[in-house]
């Protein structure tokens, strides 16, 4: 687990390098044609030519490739924050750093992750976000189960349907699937 974690992590920081070394070779490059063309020249070739009245230029491209790298990243710190806590102890009320219940767990992961402060309570953040069907999710999305106007719990995706929550006092934080207890809805603040 720990190795996945460094990998995670060590890709996360890939990424973001990637998007850093392609930005300063567009505005650096010299020559006929920039690197950077050439990297993006799949994209170049299957974009729109015209955006509002004039040409969709390869700037234009490419920040809307960096502004989904930094979403891919915030959902894996997320994700990453999480099983940071697996193991962790079951508290009722607990907001962490070692002991939680479900929506302090979430609180705690998203503020460690992204710096957002999310309302305490499961039914308070299931008002947060846009709702995202559970066939859609991406990692980092998060779960509730009960009603919209009554959510009674609260976890965070971490893919191939499953999620970490902390689930009670004999489980604490751990990763459950689908197949165990399947989430009424999902909500995507990334």
């Amino acid at each position: 687990m720990l190795f996945m974690k460094r990998a995670r992590s060590q890709f996360v920081a890939f990424c973001v390098l990637l998007a850093l070394v392609l930005t300063s070779m567009m505005y650096t490059a010299q020559g006929s044609v920039p690197l950077v063309q050439v990297a993006f020249a799949d994209t170049v070739a299957a974009a729109p030519e015209v955006v509002e009245g004039g040409e969709q230029t390869l700037a234009d491209m490419v920040e809307g490739h960096l502004e989904d790298v930094a979403v891919m990243a915030s959902r894996e710190a997320l994700v990453a924050a999480a099983e940071e806590k697996l193991g962790s102890y079951y508290v009722s009320g607990g907001r962490g750093p070692s002991g939680f219940d479900c929506s302090g767990l979430v609180q705690y992961c998203v503020d460690a992750a992204l710096g957002v402060e999310l309302p305490r309570t499961s039914y308070a953040q299931a008002q947060c976000g846009e709702e995202v069907p559970l066939d859609q999710l991406q990692r980092g999305d998060l779960l509730f189960w009960g009603s919209r106007s009554g959510a009674y719990h609260v976890g965070i995706y971490t893919g191939d349907g499953t999620y970490i929550h902390a689930a009670d006092g004999r489980k604490g934080v751990c990763q459950q699937g689908f197949d165990t207890y399947c989430p009424s809805f999902a909500k995507r603040i990334i």
